[in-house]
């Protein structure tokens, strides 16, 4: 099971917070803020977490909730147009997806100066990057286990129209909730397209590549502007390789081999490298299809495929303790506290129009014995209400008038039986004679002598005379017998 140990930055890696300075990234730009810096009014900075080359990510204070959140600046040299509508486009699209493995988005807005920043929950836990660093690889069972959470966080933005593109170890954060479960979070929508009917925005900074080249799709790597949800299934199963094997399906020395790599080599067999076997690759290999219309064509369908492998080698739950079965191959059930109460003015409204638009056609006789039927809710005309209020009249009446018999019969009956002398005592006999006589008692014994046995003999004694003005109890005589003495105690055995 994996712990997590650290406290890290969403969207920035694994610095941790000793490190915040990147500086093959960074350059000699100094920090543009410190710690005690007030930014929108509210957010009280407190410390750096990280710091990469778009910007920096802080522990802040919200001051009016008293609690503490992440707040990512982007940093005083780069707070270009484009840097600020990346980072909109990152607090938008997280904000429109609800899903439990998604880092929330809080607030956006921009500093005194006129930086933008990102609000976002403060997380606890550390990056699938860091994890990957110190165990080199996962056992397949627990590489699934971790991913398919992942899996689950991507489809649902794919059904909100918004597409990752930049899928890494880096933004994958395992951190752990207030019960101590471990929630795989899914970071930096940074570089996200949000797909529309009528227009496709997606935003780029100059001089950089859209995208971590090792995680690159084909499509992405041919500069296709067409880019799909299809994309993120490309960037999952060479996750997912990496997380299995310990390394990349592509590597070269340098990018423009690394791109040729992607787009035209095979990558080598995860069982090759002696973890999982063919029925896990042939699920992987689909992913890593050039052509996206070979792919899983859906990351929902993956992560079937993968939940099945799982199931079938032991694995129930994923990390975060949710069945594999429930979640991934159960069917989804309706959930019948969602169904809505019927649409009682539609009806009506229905029926007018109906009887509008038909012919006038002679009503049916109604006769007592079956009226006629009616929509819930919907109004009678006038001698169809009158009927059935007369008819439910009448039944009420026939029903009130039945209790009132049964009623009156039962009262007459205990009247009757109170009257009527009592036949278990005869006329004339006094009360206590017709008590009942007490039963006979056992006979005293007499004491037995030291050379008697256990067992005593029974002396028949008189029976003792009652009468009807006093009542005498007689002492019962026991039996007695030789006791015998229990055998006692070990002394080992504590009670």
């Amino acid at each position: 099971m994996l712990e997590p140990q650290r406290r890290s930055s969403p969207g920035l890696g694994p610095q941790g917070d000793s490190a915040f300075v990147d500086p093959e990234r960074s350059g000699s730009t100094p920090i543009a803020y410190a710690p005690g810096d007030l930014i929108g009014g509210k957010y009280q900075l407190q410390r750096v977490l990280g710091q990469g080359g778009m910007g920096a990510v802080w522990v802040a204070r919200n001051l009016s909730l008293d609690a503490d959140v992440a707040l990512k600046l982007i940093r005083r040299d780069r707070a270009t147009e484009e840097a600020a509508a990346r980072l909109l486009t990152e607090a938008r699209a997280a904000a429109k997806l609800g899903h439990p493995g998604i880092v929330r988005v809080f607030d956006f807005g921009q500093t005194e100066v006129g930086d933008p920043y990102l609000v976002m929950e403060l997380l606890t836990g550390e990056s699938l990057s860091a994890i990957l660093a110190r165990k080199k690889r996962l056992d397949p069972g627990v590489a699934l286990q971790t991913l398919l959470p992942v899996a689950a966080a991507l489809a649902a933005a794919h059904l909100k129209g918004i597409v990752h593109r930049d899928l890494k170890p880096d933004n994958v954060m395992l951190t752990t909730d207030e019960s101590g479960k471990i929630v795989p979070k899914l970071l930096d929508f940074g570089i996200a397209r949000v797909l529309r009917n009528d227009v496709e925005r997606h935003v780029t900074i100059a001089g950089e590549v859209l995208g971590s080249p090792d995680y690159m799709s084909p499509e992405q790597a041919r500069g296709e502007a067409n880019i799909d949800h299809r994309t993120d299934v490309w960037t999952y199963s060479v996750l997912l390789y990496e997380t299995i094997t310990g390394r990349r399906p592509f590597d070269a020395p340098n990018y423009n081999a690394l791109i040729a790599a992607i787009v035209a080599n095979t990558p080598m067999p995860t069982h090759a490298f002696g973890t999982g076997d063919a029925a896990l690759w042939a699920i992987i290999e689909r992913g890593l299809a050039k052509e996206r219309g070979a792919r899983w064509q859906s990351l929902r369908d993956m992560g079937v495929a993968l939940a099945g492998w799982a199931l079938e080698r032991g694995n129930q739950q994923d990390i975060s303790g949710l069945s594999l079965q429930s979640e991934w191959l159960a069917p989804k059930m309706r959930r019948l506290l969602t169904v809505q109460p019927a649409d009682v003015a539609g009806f009506a409204a229905a029926r007018a129009a109906a009887l509008a638009t038909a012919p006038p056609v002679a009503p049916p006789p109604v006769t007592p014995s079956a009226p006629a039927l009616a929509l819930p809710g919907v109004a009678r005309d006038a001698n169809d209400a009158a009927e059935w209020k007369n008819q439910r009249g009448g039944s009420n009446r026939k029903v009130m008038f039945a209790v009132g018999v049964v009623v009156v019969l039962v009262a007459a009956f205990f009247l009757v039986r109170a009257l009527l002398p009592d036949p278990a005592t005869p006329p004339g006999v006094p009360a206590a004679q017709t008590e009942a006589q007490p039963a006979p008692l056992p006979a005293p014994t007499p004491t037995p002598t030291p050379s008697s046995t256990s067992v005593a003999t029974d002396v028949p004694q008189a029976r003792p005379t009652t009468t009807a003005t006093a009542k005498t109890t007689p002492t019962p005589v026991r039996t007695t017998q030789t006791q015998k003495k229990a055998p006692p105690v070990p002394k080992n055995i504590q009670f």
